[in-house]
C-alpha cells in the first residue's frame, strides 16, 4: 500500500513539475523569444595619407639647364587632394642646370583642371641656388610646402612666372602640414560615411568615400567595441 502511494505521490510530483517549467515559456499562449544579440562594434581611426616620396634626379631630366617637374609638382583640381610626403630635386652632376620649372615641357598640364600639390618637405640639393631661377605658372597660385631644408626667403629669392617673359615673383607659401586624424565607429554591415574602409585591414589607403573625392586616408587602426 506504501509503494503505490509513492509512485501516485512522484507522478503529481513529476506532473507539477512539468507545468511549473512550461508556464516559463507560455505566457498567455505566446511564446517569448529571446533577445536578439547585439551586432559586433568597430572603431576605425584614420590619418591623413601623404603619397610617398618623389625624387627628380639626373634620370629624369629634359632639356639642357632646365629640369621639368611635369606632374610630379601636379594634382587634379576638383578630383581630390594628393599630398606630396617629400619632393627632392637632386642636381649632382649637372652643373649646367639654371632653371627649376614647375610645369610640364609640353606647357600647362590639363589648363585649369589641375593645381599645384601640397607638398610636406621640398628638399633642393647639389645645386648652387645661387644661380638657379625656379619658374612657376602664377594661375595655378602659390605652390604649398610643409618645410624645405631651404629658407622661404631662398626659395622666393629665386622663383620667377613664366608669364610672357620671366617675372619676379614669390612662388612657394608655408602651411602647417599637420596631418589630419579621424575616426568613426559603425555596426557591421552598416552605411558610414567612410565607406570605402569598412571592413578592411590596417594600413589600408583610399578615399574616404566612393566618388574618390577628397583627402586620402590611412587605416591606422580597427579595434572592436
Amino acid at each position: 500500500m506504501k509503494t503505490i502511494k509513492l509512485l501516485a505521490l512522484t507522478l503529481v510530483l513529476a506532473t507539477l513539475s512539468s507545468c511549473s517549467k512550461d508556464s516559463n515559456i507560455i505566457t498567455g499562449g505566446d511564446i517569448t523569444p529571446p533577445p536578439p544579440p547585439l551586432p559586433d562594434l568597430y572603431r576605425y581611426d584614420l590619418e591623413e595619407y601623404y603619397e610617398p616620396t618623389v625624387t627628380i634626379s639626373e634620370t629624369l631630366y629634359r632639356g639642357g639647364d632646365c629640369i621639368y617637374l611635369e606632374r610630379a609638382a601636379f594634382t587634379g583640381k576638383y578630383t581630390n587632394y594628393e599630398t606630396l610626403d617629400t619632393l627632392i630635386i637632386d642636381g649632382k652632376n649637372r652643373s649646367n642646370l639654371r632653371e627649376i620649372a614647375f610645369y610640364g615641357t609640353y606647357g600647362n598640364p590639363g589648363s585649369y583642371d589641375s593645381k599645384y600639390r601640397e607638398i610636406n618637405y621640398l628638399k633642393i640639393i647639389n645645386l648652387d641656388m645661387d644661380n638657379i631661377k625656379i619658374l612657376f605658372d602664377d594661375a595655378y597660385g602659390n605652390i604649398k610646402i610643409g618645410g624645405s631644408n631651404l629658407s622661404l626667403s631662398e626659395l622666393n629669392a629665386n622663383s620667377y612666372t613664366r608669364a610672357g617673359r620671366l617675372n619676379k615673383a614669390d612662388a612657394f607659401e608655408i602651411i602647417d602640414m599637420t596631418k589630419e586624424t579621424t575616426a568613426f565607429i559603425v555596426r557591421k554591415g552598416n552605411f558610414t560615411s567612410y565607406t570605402n574602409f569598412v571592413e578592411k585591414e590596417v594600413g589600408y589607403v583610399d578615399y574616404a568615400t566612393s566618388n574618390r573625392r577628397g583627402k586620402k586616408y590611412k587605416l591606422i587602426a580597427k579595434t572592436k567595441q
